[in-house]
């Protein structure tokens, strides 16, 4: 009996972890950088130049499967009864699968307008100077810092959301030495005509707002790794914030804010950053603060 209960809870356990599955725009976070004199390493940033930019609609990840009870059969022993639960995970971790596939389909319809742009749009425009890292497509000697982008625009438009997958690692040790995720939302586009605004002169606007966005991103991730941001407060409280007309809420710790713009790290670790609503800004000290 204590056996069939133990294979139930294991099988119980191992049924939560299969039937869920990761979006590409998920990681672990990891640190294990104190052995690594970082404060003034210079970095290599691994980027695939030629590779087209990762661009898709902001979606609901909402993971929820309608499905059918399934009866599960003792008489086949604990072996059977395992090899049921394994079948049922299969199933609804696919199920779940192909409706994130989906919903992500139905949102990357907001980016017709500029399909034609997106096509052409590469990596290699995302790069950008700085006298404290190098862009490199290959790994080199010293510490490399491998970036996965991930472009989301809302679906009224009104901002694009980045999602950078950051690891890094070092000559001296195989496994990543930190890896998180950084997001980063644009602030709220204002103009009326937004596929206009973000598609004259060749989606300029929409090239330039994302090259902002991964060199912000960037910056605060190596600020990270180099362990420079530190939680202004033990406490963590709720943030809400906008992408476009979905309003997302945080669980996390504050790490800086201005008047423009506020970063916390959630409960997983990764950090989030987004502009403060207008109506709440204080315009006579924002004039002097970067957004």
């Amino acid at each position: 009996m204590m056996k069939l209960i133990a294979i139930i809870l294991a099988s119980t356990l191992l049924l939560a972890c299969t039937s869920t599955p990761k979006t590409k725009d998920y990681t672990k976070f990891q640190r294990n950088t104190d052995s690594l004199p970082l404060e003034n390493a210079h970095l290599t940033i691994i980027l695939k130049a030629e590779q087209l930019v990762d661009f898709n609609g902001v979606y609901s990840s909402d993971r929820s499967v309608s499905q059918a009870g399934m009866m599960y059969s003792g008489s086949a022993g604990g072996a059977g009864f395992l090899a049921q639960i394994l079948t049922h995970a299969a199933v609804t971790s696919s199920s779940q699968q192909s409706k994130l596939n989906e919903n992500q389909k139905k949102a990357n319809k907001v980016l017709a307008p500029f399909k034609e742009e997106l096509n052409s749009f590469r990596q290699s425009e995302l790069v950008h100077k700085n006298p404290n890292y190098q862009f490199s497509q290959t790994k080199e000697s010293g510490i490399n810092v491998e970036t996965t982008p991930m472009f989301y625009l809302s679906q009224d438009m009104k901002n694009i959301v980045l999602k950078l997958l950051v690891s890094v690692t070092s000559e001296k040790q195989k496994k990543p030495i930190y890896q998180n995720l950084v997001e980063y939302v644009s602030k709220d586009v204002t103009d009326k005509n937004k596929v206009d605004y973000w598609s004259k002169n060749s989606s300029q606007n929409l090239k330039t707002t994302s090259k902002e966005l991964y060199q912000a991103s960037l910056q605060l991730a190596i600020k990270d790794i180099k362990n420079e941001l530190s939680s202004k407060s033990s406490q963590t409280k709720t943030y809400r914030y906008y992408t476009g007309e979905a309003l997302k809420i945080e669980r996390g710790a504050l790490v800086q804010s201005n008047c423009k713009r506020t970063t916390v790290r959630n409960l997983r670790g990764w950090l989030i950053s987004f502009p403060v609503e207008e109506n709440n800004q204080d315009v006579t000290i924002c004039d002097s603060q970067p957004g």
